[in-house]
């Protein structure tokens, strides 16, 4: 087997965990936005309609995809909740499939895009697992890592910064508790999201193909001593095909992530960022030709006006929010430390005792933990920081509606992107120089320290 065909199996093999753990308790069927569609699915009986009208339980969205995806369900098995358990973990698993080949798209890198698909995984399976002891492993870490330290005796403030840098990723990385799952393979309205996710990643996949055969390629610089030798599973160089065919194909695929959710709003926004991960690595993307993406949303939303009554149904009322809680949910994606600093904060101002609690410390400890994972990154932060802006990009329309995990789905798909991308990036070829220039204790030393770090380095969850 190709090394290539082995990473891409590598994907398929996270998509099959994470299906596995479909839920078929019979309450799946009893949540009320549950039994209201597939109420109005049978009262209906027009999987058409869906697409010059509201959806089934009428709440002023215009969803005429996912709402088939219920059809197909309430068609092949009706009222099974084993059936509609397994496509929403079939619909999860479509999801890593495609972001793995989005990463390796994005990054060139076969490797990248199965350590993202096995990241996105382990973000949403993690909780679950090790529930109350997931923040003493970054403790944990942090130790080993400040160990290294002392018995090296490195009091470079850099190094220390990274030591404590797993602080950091442990305590962010898995922030999602459980809820990215429960609201998607463990909630079947939540298929909206996962269903928008299929074709928004497919449409990224095919236009980061499109920018790789498409555009010219800057002349390369010359190999530094810390560059990792070539491989024909680490890069992918080919540029034969035809790529407007990808450029039509991730065009399509909008359209229908338009057509299931309306988070899709912010394709044009990511096909921006894509272009510019692409310029960030040695392409020169023509920027101009994404007008046709912007001139997509632009009619999806004039058609949309035209079918759904632009006024705030009585759910999105109750739903939306402004202010604090807003500015924390998009904080936490562009910043990740500003809700529990904010909460130290609100401590210290109403009692001194905090300084004696340990919950006071732990924010500032991860705020500079998020310092150390930057400073770490070095030279190589600009691929990162661009997947944590895309993470942040995705969320927006979401950060001013009251929090569910699915809303966070999409999201993490682009924080998992940039912690595999620094798993190889980075990590490896830290570890790679340590080894060709340091003794082997030191070594250990630096892969021990700077690994972590790497990863912490690697945007956060």
């Amino acid at each position: 087997m190709r090394g290539h065909k082995a990473w891409g199996l590598v994907s398929v093999l996270a998509a099959i965990w994470v299906a596995l753990h479909r839920v078929s308790n019979p309450g799946l069927m009893a949540d009320s936005d549950t039994m209201g569609i597939l109420a109005a699915i049978n009262r209906e009986k027009n999987p058409w309609k869906w697409f010059v009208g509201d959806w089934p339980i009428e709440n002023h969205f215009y969803r005429p995809i996912s709402s088939l995806v219920f059809e197909m369900d309430n068609a092949f098995w009706p009222g099974s909740a084993l059936g509609f358990g397994w496509t929403n973990a079939i619909l999860v698993g479509l999801c890593v499939v495609l972001l793995g080949w989005f990463a390796s798209e994005l990054t060139r890198s076969r490797v990248v895009g199965a350590l993202t698909a096995v990241t996105f995984c382990t973000m949403m399976l993690m909780p679950y697992w090790v529930g109350g002891l997931l923040p003493y492993l970054g403790y944990l870490l942090t130790a080993v890592g400040l160990y290294f330290v002392i018995r090296n005796r490195n009091w470079d403030w850099r190094v220390i910064l990274a030591a404590i840098a797993p602080l950091y990723l442990w305590t962010v990385f898995f922030a999602s508790d459980g809820e990215i799952f429960g609201r998607t393979v463990g909630w079947i309205p939540g298929r909206t999201a996962t269903t928008m996710g299929v074709f928004a990643l497919a449409s990224l996949g095919a236009y980061a193909r499109f920018v790789r055969l498409h555009s010219e390629v800057r002349e390369s610089a010359a190999p530094a001593a810390i560059d990792l030798p070539a491989t024909r599973m680490s890069k992918q160089e080919a540029r034969s095909g035809n790529p407007w065919w990808w450029f039509g194909l991730a065009a399509v695929c909008m359209l229908f992530a338009l057509g299931s959710y309306e988070q899709a709003m912010m394709l044009p926004a990511l096909f921006f960022l894509v272009a510019i991960f692409g310029a960030v690595s040695g392409f020169r993307p023509r920027f101009g030709i994404q007008v046709l993406f912007w001139g997509l949303l632009i009619g999806y939303i004039v058609m949309r006006v035209q079918i759904i009554p632009p006024a705030m149904s009585g759910y999105q009322k109750q739903q939306y929010r402004t202010g604090i809680g807003a500015a924390l949910s998009m904080g936490g994606y562009v910043f990740p430390t500003l809700a529990p600093l904010r909460s130290s904060w609100i401590q210290i101002s109403l009692s001194a005792i905090a300084l004696l609690v340990s919950g006071f410390w732990m924010p500032i400890l991860t705020f500079v933990g998020n310092v150390g994972a930057w400073v770490s990154a070095g030279k190589g932060w600009r691929q990162p920081a661009i997947a944590v802006v895309m993470a942040g990009v995705a969320f927006l329309p979401m950060a001013f509606l009251k929090n569910f995990g699915h809303y966070h789905f999409f999201p993490h798909a682009f924080s998992a992107l940039a912690a595999g991308f620094r798993l190889i990036d980075r990590t490896v070829r830290s570890g790679f120089a340590a080894s060709m220039s340091q003794s082997a204790a030191s070594s250990s030393m630096k892969v021990l320290v700077s690994s972590p770090a790497a990863l912490a380095a690697s945007g956060w969850i």
